[in-house]
Protein backbone atom coordinates (compact mmCIF):
# COMPACT_ATOMS: atom_id res chain seq x y z
CA UNK A 1 0.00 0.00 0.00
CA UNK A 2 1.40 3.78 -0.76
CA UNK A 3 1.67 5.43 2.26
CA UNK A 4 -0.24 9.12 1.28
CA UNK A 5 0.28 11.94 3.16
CA UNK A 6 -2.98 11.66 5.24
CA UNK A 7 -1.57 8.24 6.10
CA UNK A 8 1.74 10.14 7.28
CA UNK A 9 0.52 13.01 9.34
CA UNK A 10 -1.79 10.51 11.39
CA UNK A 11 1.36 8.59 12.23
CA UNK A 12 2.95 11.88 12.71
CA UNK A 13 0.26 13.07 15.29
CA UNK A 14 -0.08 9.77 17.18
CA UNK A 15 3.98 10.35 17.54
CA UNK A 16 3.85 13.73 18.91
CA UNK A 17 0.96 12.97 21.63
CA UNK A 18 2.99 12.10 24.19
CA UNK A 19 6.74 11.97 24.76
CA UNK A 20 8.40 9.03 23.49
CA UNK A 21 5.37 8.62 21.10
CA UNK A 22 7.38 6.54 18.35
CA UNK A 23 8.46 3.96 20.77
CA UNK A 24 4.89 3.76 22.31
CA UNK A 25 3.25 3.27 19.01
CA UNK A 26 6.20 1.05 17.44
CA UNK A 27 5.64 -1.37 20.61
CA UNK A 28 1.76 -1.18 20.42
CA UNK A 29 1.79 -1.79 16.76
CA UNK A 30 4.31 -4.37 16.73
CA UNK A 31 7.07 -2.54 14.85
CA UNK A 32 10.58 -1.02 15.29
CA UNK A 33 11.04 2.25 16.60
CA UNK A 34 12.96 2.75 13.65
CA UNK A 35 10.07 1.69 11.38
CA UNK A 36 7.37 4.13 12.37
CA UNK A 37 10.10 7.11 12.00
CA UNK A 38 10.96 5.76 8.22
CA UNK A 39 6.75 6.00 7.71
CA UNK A 40 6.46 8.97 9.19
CA UNK A 41 9.32 10.49 7.81
CA UNK A 42 8.66 10.00 4.45
CA UNK A 43 11.66 7.85 4.07
CA UNK A 44 9.63 5.13 3.07
CA UNK A 45 6.93 4.95 0.79
CA UNK A 46 4.65 1.83 0.97
CA UNK A 47 3.92 -0.45 3.57
CA UNK A 48 2.67 -3.61 3.08
CA UNK A 49 -1.21 -4.52 3.69
CA UNK A 50 -0.11 -6.75 6.95
CA UNK A 51 1.60 -3.77 8.73
CA UNK A 52 -0.99 -1.36 7.62
CA UNK A 53 -3.61 -3.89 9.66
CA UNK A 54 -1.76 -3.74 12.40
CA UNK A 55 -1.23 0.15 12.94
CA UNK A 56 -4.76 1.13 11.35
CA UNK A 57 -5.99 0.88 15.14
CA UNK A 58 -3.66 3.32 16.52
CA UNK A 59 -3.69 5.85 13.83
CA UNK A 60 -7.15 5.92 12.92
CA UNK A 61 -8.85 8.87 15.06
CA UNK A 62 -6.30 10.73 13.48
CA UNK A 63 -6.71 10.19 9.80
CA UNK A 64 -8.82 12.91 7.91
CA UNK A 65 -13.09 12.64 8.36
CA UNK A 66 -14.44 9.48 5.62
CA UNK A 67 -11.20 7.31 5.74
CA UNK A 68 -11.69 3.63 6.87
CA UNK A 69 -10.38 0.82 6.53
CA UNK A 70 -12.65 -1.39 4.85
CA UNK A 71 -13.90 -4.66 6.64
CA UNK A 72 -14.74 -7.82 4.06
CA UNK A 73 -17.38 -9.90 3.94
CA UNK A 74 -15.33 -12.67 5.34
CA UNK A 75 -13.90 -10.52 8.22
CA UNK A 76 -10.46 -9.92 7.21
CA UNK A 77 -9.36 -6.03 6.75
CA UNK A 78 -9.05 -4.98 3.43
CA UNK A 79 -5.73 -2.76 3.77
CA UNK A 80 -6.73 -0.05 1.20
CA UNK A 81 -7.91 3.37 2.27
CA UNK A 82 -10.88 4.05 0.47
CA UNK A 83 -12.87 8.05 0.67
CA UNK A 84 -16.26 7.78 1.70
CA UNK A 85 -18.53 10.40 -0.43
CA UNK A 86 -20.03 13.73 1.35
CA UNK A 87 -23.12 12.88 -0.26
CA UNK A 88 -24.06 10.00 1.87
CA UNK A 89 -23.80 12.23 4.99
CA UNK A 90 -26.84 14.08 3.73
CA UNK A 91 -29.08 10.99 2.64
CA UNK A 92 -29.12 9.74 6.26
CA UNK A 93 -30.96 12.62 7.09
CA UNK A 94 -33.18 12.77 4.16
CA UNK A 95 -34.17 9.03 5.51
CA UNK A 96 -35.28 10.57 8.74
CA UNK A 97 -37.62 13.31 6.61
CA UNK A 98 -39.12 10.49 5.07
CA UNK A 99 -39.57 8.28 7.62
CA UNK A 100 -41.75 11.44 9.27
CA UNK A 101 -43.21 12.17 6.40
CA UNK A 102 -44.71 8.53 5.93
CA UNK A 103 -45.65 8.21 10.11
CA UNK A 104 -45.79 11.54 11.11
CA UNK A 105 -45.40 11.86 15.11
CA UNK A 106 -47.12 8.64 15.80
CA UNK A 107 -46.14 5.51 16.37
CA UNK A 108 -46.64 2.85 13.33
CA UNK A 109 -48.71 -0.07 13.25
CA UNK A 110 -46.78 -3.40 12.56
CA UNK A 111 -47.54 -3.36 9.54
CA UNK A 112 -46.68 -0.21 8.05
CA UNK A 113 -42.68 -0.84 9.90
CA UNK A 114 -42.70 -4.03 7.96
CA UNK A 115 -43.87 -2.80 4.38
CA UNK A 116 -41.58 0.18 5.36
CA UNK A 117 -38.39 -1.83 6.06
CA UNK A 118 -39.42 -4.13 3.12
CA UNK A 119 -39.45 -1.73 0.99
CA UNK A 120 -35.83 0.19 2.11
CA UNK A 121 -34.22 -3.24 2.60
CA UNK A 122 -34.72 -3.95 -1.28
CA UNK A 123 -33.77 -0.63 -2.58
CA UNK A 124 -30.30 -0.72 -0.30
CA UNK A 125 -29.57 -4.69 -1.51
CA UNK A 126 -26.47 -5.54 0.76
CA UNK A 127 -24.48 -2.50 1.66
CA UNK A 128 -22.87 -0.32 4.71
CA UNK A 129 -25.81 2.19 3.97
CA UNK A 130 -28.30 0.09 4.83
CA UNK A 131 -26.55 -0.84 8.38
CA UNK A 132 -26.73 3.04 9.00
CA UNK A 133 -30.05 3.16 7.98
CA UNK A 134 -31.67 0.62 10.59
CA UNK A 135 -29.22 2.45 13.28
CA UNK A 136 -30.98 5.25 12.58
CA UNK A 137 -34.20 3.98 12.19
CA UNK A 138 -34.29 1.99 16.06
CA UNK A 139 -32.65 5.16 17.20
CA UNK A 140 -36.31 7.04 15.85
CA UNK A 141 -38.24 4.04 17.36
CA UNK A 142 -36.47 4.28 20.43
CA UNK A 143 -37.25 8.31 20.58
CA UNK A 144 -40.76 7.79 19.16
CA UNK A 145 -41.61 4.94 22.07
CA UNK A 146 -40.53 7.00 24.96
CA UNK A 147 -42.33 10.14 23.87
CA UNK A 148 -45.64 8.00 23.23
CA UNK A 149 -45.07 6.46 26.83
CA UNK A 150 -44.76 10.40 28.52
CA UNK A 151 -47.49 11.16 26.52
CA UNK A 152 -49.58 8.62 27.87
CA UNK A 153 -48.39 8.85 31.63
CA UNK A 154 -46.88 5.39 31.75
CA UNK A 155 -43.39 3.59 32.29
CA UNK A 156 -42.06 0.51 30.78
CA UNK A 157 -42.22 -2.21 33.14
CA UNK A 158 -38.17 -3.27 33.60
CA UNK A 159 -39.45 -6.53 35.28
CA UNK A 160 -40.81 -6.45 32.02
CA UNK A 161 -37.41 -7.50 30.24
CA UNK A 162 -36.20 -10.22 32.85
CA UNK A 163 -35.84 -13.44 31.54
CA UNK A 164 -38.80 -15.78 33.73
CA UNK A 165 -37.10 -17.52 36.49
CA UNK A 166 -35.98 -21.44 35.18
CA UNK A 167 -38.40 -24.22 35.96
CA UNK A 168 -37.05 -26.57 37.79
Amino acid sequence: MKITDEVRAAIRKKCQEESGGALKLARAAGFTPAQITRYHSGKTQTMTEECWTRLFPHVMCYLPDGFTCKVLVDGKLETRIIRQRRETQTTYSWKNEEYARLFGDSLPTRGQIENFLTEKIKSYGNSMNLLVFLLNFEEIMNRLTASEQTRSGTEADPSADKDPPPVR
